[in-house]
């Protein structure tokens, strides 16, 4: 890294750490999850049913991820970026649903099927702007 950037680096990697702690319940849960598939332990008497991650745990994972993005966004792009204002409909489905449209969008812009201005154009991003609800 750059002079300067120091100061910065050692504060992400403090939030990177939050993030990754916050994270641990679920990553935990996956891996009970991938071991119960395991043949032995699917046959096991004492198999226990596992939950998924509880939407708190999820929230919190998230909370401290767009508090990292933020400053990220902030310390190279010298603006906010409001991650909390894309409010997902309270399912996981809804976040995967909306981060595959994100990665089409990126394709279709990629491929020069549409240009990057046409999202600024666009009544959603104008609502967005405007404090106002897409749907």
């Amino acid at each position: 890294m750059g002079a300067g950037h120091g100061a910065v680096a050692a504060e992400l990697l403090e939030k990177l750490d939050d993030y990754r702690d916050r994270c641990r319940a679920i990553l935990e849960t996956r891996n009970k999850r991938l071991a119960h598939n395991d043949r032995i332990t699917h046959q096991a008497e004492r198999a226990e049913a596992l939950r998924g991650p509880s939407p708190a745990e999820i929230e919190s994972a998230l909370d401290s991820l767009r508090v990292f993005m933020r400053r990220v966004y902030e310390y190279f792009e010298h603006s906010y970026i409001a991650y909390e204002q894309f409010p997902l409909q309270t399912s996981a489905e809804n976040l995967i649903y909306a981060i595959a449209r994100a990665l089409r969008y990126a394709e279709l812009v990629d491929s020069g099927e549409i240009d990057i201005g046409d999202l600024f154009e666009s009544d959603a991003f104008r609502k967005l702007r405007n404090g106002s609800s897409v749907r």
